[in-house]
C-alpha cells in the first residue's frame, strides 16, 4: 500500500519539485500534501522511498528526486541600495564560512529591490532554486538552505508608545536593504530592561516563519525582526563597539566552559620533564612591545659568534600549543574567533586573559613556557642555520619602544628600568636588524611607509585628537627578527614535507597594475605590467622622496597589492621578497600560528607519538589544513572589515566639530559620480559629489578637470553616522550644511510626523528646529509628508 502510494503520477510530480532539508520536512510536507501518508511512521516512509530509490541525500542533509538535474545552489549579495545578484556556487563553498566580498560576474542572476525584498533573502544568504534561465529576476522555486548568521542588522531603536501600536519597539534601519523603519517586537525581560535603562542602539534579527506551497517548496509567510539586544553602557564608544562586533558576529565574551578551561591551569607553569623541554631561564630574553601592550606573545635575545662571522639569535614565542589543545572548548572557540581584534579602547583577545594576558604570555621575572627557534644569521643577515624546540624562559626586562629607540640612539640610560648589560644585549640586536635590513633591501622586499592613526581620548571619553604615530627602528627592529623567525619555521616545514598554514602573497593582478599606471601616469611614475619587488620599490623610493602628498600615492600602491592569505600549499610572499613564509611569532592572538606550534611539535616528536599528544603537537590531514586555512583567512577579513567600520565611526564623530568649517582637500580617487577628497591633516577622506541641485559651473569644471593630487578649496557638508559617510561640497557653494538629525522616528502611516520618547523632547527639536529653518523648516516637512504619501 505504501510502495503504491509513493508510485504514484501525483506524489512523483510532488517529488520533483521539491527539497527537503532533512527527514522531519520530509515526513511532515508528504503527510500535509497526502494525507495516506499520515497512517506510517517517517521511519517506514523514508525506507521505502530509499527502497525505491527516489530519494537521494546531499552531503550537506538535503533531499531531492533524483532526477532533479536543474536545482542549484545560490549565495545572495545584497547591495546598498537594495538591488542584489545571486551568484551559483558548489556545495563545498556553501559549506565555508566565506565571508570575503563578493565580484560580480557575468552569469550572475540579478534582481531588483522589490523582487530581493519579496524573496525574503539577505546579504549572503544560501538557497537552492530551479533556474529558468539566466537573466534579470529569473528564479523559480527558491529553497532557502542557509540563512548566514551576520543577518543582524545594528539600528537605531526606540519604544513605540503610539496608541495600539503593532509592535512594542520601533526602528530605524538606514542599512538594511532599502528598509528604513520597521516594527520590533522584543519579549518581557528585553522590554523591562530597556524600560530601567534605555539604550539607544539595538540589534535586530530576522525570524522567518515558512510554509509549505501547495505545489512544493517551501514559502515566508512571516518575516519578524526581532529585538534581541541593546547597547546601554555609560560609554558611546563602549555601546558603538560592542554593536559593531554584534553586527559583524565577533563573540565580545567567552562561554563558562572555555573559561573555565583557561582557569584550571593555575597561575604557575607545571614542573616539567627537561628531556623534552630544554631550560634556557639564565638567558637574558627581554621582550619589547608598545607602552599599552598587554599581551607578550614573543621575548628576544642574541649574542655575537666568536669569531665575529655573525650572532646566534633566540627567539622565544608564548607556548600556547601546550595548554590549548585539538578537541577542547578552548580550541573549539579560539578556531572560530581566528584573531584578537583590536580597537582604538578596547582589545578583544583570541583567548580569555587568563591565559591571553597570564599564563602564555611572557611577562617579566617570571617562567614562561616557549617554543624556541634557535638561529645563527652570518653578517650579510642571511639566515644559516635554525633549530626549534620547547624551553622554559624567564624575561629579564620588559622594554617599550622607545626605551629601546633611547638605548639605540644612546640616550637611556636610566639604570633603575635596566641594567648594562641588557643594554648592551639591545645593542646587539640592533647590530643584527642593519645587517638583516641589508638583506631586506637586496631581495628586494616593499618597503610603504603609511601613517598610522592614533587617538587621544577626553577624561568623558569624546575624542581629543588625532595624531600620526612615527615608526622608528625600535618598532622596526622587532618586526625584522619576527619576519627571519617566519621565513625559518617556514622552511623547518617544508624540509620535512608537513602540511602547515602558508602566508601567501601573490604578484598584484594585471587589472590592479593598469589601474595603479592610470592613476600615477601624469607624474611620470610608471610600472610594467607585471612588476616584481624591485619595480615597485623603485616607484616607492620615488614616492617616499616626494616632500607632500607621500601617504596618499603611498596607499594607492598598497591598493594594487592582493590581500595575502592563509593557504597550504606555499606560493611565496610577494610584498617581503620570500618563496616561503609562514606565520609563527604571534600564537596568543593569531590561531594560524597556533596550527604551525602544532604542526612544528609534531615534526619534533616525530617518534614519539605519545609525546605529541602530551605536549600539544598534532598532525592535520590535508582537507582539515585546507579548511582551517581558508576559514581562518576569510575570517581575518572579517575583522578587518569591523575594525574599519569603527575608524569610518570615530572619523566621523571627530569631524563633527568641523561641519560647515573649510579645508584645503586634496583629491584621493576620482570617480564615475564624484571625487574622494583628502584632508591632509587628519588623513581623513570625504566624498564631494558631481551632482547638484542647482546649477554649478565650478562643479561642472571639475567633473571635466579632476585628478589625483589636485588640490581643493572644500566645506565640510554633511556627516553620517550611521552610513559612516563624510561628505563635502566646493567652498564656493554656499548651501547650508545638514545635521544629520539621529534617532528620529516615524509612525507607519504617519510618515513625516517626528516620534520621540516624550512631548518635552519633541517640543524641545520643533522650536530648535523652526529657529534653525524657520519658514523653509516648516514647507521642508510638509513636503516630506506629501512625498511618503504619496
Amino acid at each position: 500500500m505504501l510502495y503504491d502510494l509513493i508510485s504514484s503520477k501525483t506524489t512523483q510530480d510532488f517529488f520533483k519539485q521539491m527539497v527537503f532539508r532533512n527527514q522531519h520536512d520530509l515526513y511532515l510536507s508528504l503527510s500535509q500534501q497526502f494525507s495516506g501518508f499520515k497512517q506510517y511512521s517517517a521511519e517506514q516512509v523514508y525506507q521505502a522511498l530509499t527502497d525505491l530509490n527516489w530519494i537521494y541525500e546531499t552531503q550537506f542533509g538535503l533531499y531531492v528526486y533524483p532526477g532533479k538535474k536543474r536545482c542549484r545552489l545560490f549565495r545572495m549579495s545584497v547591495t546598498q541600495a537594495g538591488s542584489g545578484f545571486a551568484s551559483e556556487i558548489t556545495e563545498e563553498e556553501a559549506q565555508r564560512n566565506d565571508f570575503f566580498k563578493k565580484e560580480k560576474k557575468d552569469t550572475d542572476i540579478f534582481f531588483h529591490p522589490g523582487t530581493v525584498d519579496s524573496l525574503h533573502l539577505l546579504d549572503g544568504d544560501i538557497f537552492y532554486s530551479d533556474i529558468v534561465q539566466y537573466g534579470a529576476d529569473q528564479l523559480d522555486n527558491v529553497f532557502i538552505f542557509k540563512k548566514m548568521s551576520e543577518n543582524q542588522v545594528v539600528c537605531d531603536i526606540r519604544k513605540n508608545t503610539q496608541t495600539f501600536a503593532p509592535t512594542n519597539f520601533l526602528a530605524y534601519v538606514p542599512a538594511l536593504n532599502h528598509i528604513n523603519l520597521i516594527n520590533v517586537i522584543a519579549s518581557k525581560k528585553i522590554e523591562e530592561e530597556y524600560d530601567k535603562k534605555p539604550g539607544f542602539l539595538g540589534i535586530i534579527k530576522q525570524v522567518r516563519e515558512l510554509s509549505f506551497k501547495p505545489q512544493g517548496g517551501f514559502k515566508v509567510v512571516k518575516n519578524n525582526f526581532v529585538l534581541e539586544r541593546f547597547f546601554n553602557s555609560e560609554s558611546e564608544i563602549e555601546n558603538t563597539i560592542n554593536s559593531i562586533l554584534a553586527k559583524f558576529n565577533l563573540e565580545s565574551t567567552f562561554p563558562d566552559i572555555v573559561v573555565e578551561q583557561a582557569r584550571s591551569f593555575g597561575d604557575h607553569v607545571p614542573e616539567y620533564d627537561r628531556q623534552v623541554r630544554k631550560d634556557l631561564t639564565h638567558l637574558n630574553f627581554v621582550t619589547i612591545d608598545g607602552e599599552d601592550a598587554r599581551d607578550f606573545d614573543d621575548a628576544v635575545y642574541c649574542e655575537p659568534l666568536n669569531d665575529g662571522s655573525g650572532w646566534k639569535l633566540y627567539v622565544a614565542i608564548a607556548d600556547v600549543s601546550y595548554y590549548v589543545r585539538e578537541d577542547t572548548a578552548l580550541n573549539t572557540n579560539a578556531c572560530k574567533r581566528a584573531t584578537s581584534i583590536y580597537f582604538p579602547t578596547k582589545v578583544v583577545p583570541m583567548l580569555p586573559e587568563e591565559l591571553s594576558n597570564g599564563l602564555c604570555s611572557i611577562n617579566p621575572h617570571v617562567k614562561r613556557f616557549t617554543l624556541c627557534c634557535e638561529m645563527i644569521i652570518d653578517r650579510k643577515g642571511k639566515l644559516k642555520t635554525y633549530d626549534f624546540y620547547q624551553a622554559c624562559i624567564i624575561s629579564k626586562n620588559r622594554f617599550t619602544y622607545n626605551q629601546v629607540q633611547d638605548i639605540i640612539d644612546s640616550k637611556y640610560t636610566d639604570l633603575r628600568y635596566s641594567t648594562p648589560e641588557l643594554n648592551n644585549d639591545i645593542r646587539n640586536l640592533n647590530c643584527l636588524y642593519q645587517a638583516l635590513l641589508k638583506a631586506r633591501d637586496k631581495r628586494g622586499a616593499l618597503v610603504i611607509e603609511t601613517s598610522e592613526p592614533k587617538f587621544k581620548f577626553n577624561p568623558d571619553g569624546s575624542i581629543a585628537e588625532i595624531y600620526f604615530l612615527e615608526r622608528k627602528d625600535a618598532h622596526k627592529l622587532i618586526e625584522e627578527l619576527m619576519i627571519i623567525t617566519n621565513v625559518a619555521a617556514a622552511k623547518f616545514v617544508d624540509d620535512h614535507a608537513a602540511l602547515a598554514p602558508n602566508r601567501n602573497h601573490a604578484q598584484p593582478p594585471l587589472e590592479r597594475v593598469v589601474a595603479l599606471n592610470q592613476s600615477l601616469y601624469k607624474y611620470g611614475y610608471e610600472i610594467s605590467p607585471y612588476p616584481d619587488s624591485h619595480e615597485y620599490n623603485e616607484l616607492l623610493e620615488k614616492i617616499n622622496n616626494l616632500t607632500e602628498d607621500r601617504d596618499l600615492l603611498n596607499s594607492l600602491v598598497l591598493r594594487s597589492l592582493p590581500r595575502a592569505l592563509y593557504e597550504v600549499n606555499s606560493t611565496g610572499h610577494f610584498g617581503l621578497a620570500l618563496d616561503k613564509y609562514a606565520q609563527f611569532t604571534s600564537p596568543i592572538r593569531r590561531y594560524p600560528d597556533l596550527l604551525l606550534h602544532r604542526v612544528i611539535k609534531s615534526i619534533i616528536f616525530a617518534k614519539n607519538e605519545q609525546a605529541i599528544q602530551e605536549q600539544g603537537g598534532y598532525v592535520y590531514d590535508y582537507d582539515r589544513m585546507d579548511k582551517l586555512c581558508f576559514d581562518c583567512s576569510s575570517t581575518e577579513y572579517k575583522v578587518e572589515k569591523a575594525s574599519y567600520d569603527f575608524l569610518d565611526w570615530i572619523k566621523c564623530r571627530f569631524m563633527e566639530r568641523f561641519l560647515g568649517k573649510d579645508f584645503i582637500g586634496v583629491i584621493s580617487t576620482v570617480a564615475k559620480n564624484g571625487v574622494f577628497v583628502r584632508i591632509p591633516e587628519y588623513q581623513i577622506d570625504g566624498f564631494l559629489s558631481f551632482n547638484s541641485s542647482t546649477p554649478n559651473r565650478a562643479l561642472a569644471k571639475l567633473k571635466e578637470t579632476a585628478e589625483i593630487r589636485q588640490r581643493l578649496h572644500i566645506t565640510v557638508h554633511r556627516i553620517s553616522l550611521h552610513d559612516r559617510k563624510l561628505e563635502f561640497i566646493l567652498a564656493s557653494d554656499k548651501r547650508k550644511p545638514v545635521t544629520e538629525l539621529e534617532h528620529k522616528f516615524y509612525y507607519p502611516g504617519q510618515l513625516g510626523h517626528e516620534y520621540y520618547s516624550n512631548k518635552a523632547n519633541r517640543k524641545a527639536e520643533s522650536n530648535n528646529y523652526w529657529d534653525k529653518y524657520g519658514n523653509k523648516g516648516k514647507s521642508y516637512k510638509r513636503n516630506k509628508r506629501k512625498k511618503f504619501k504619496g
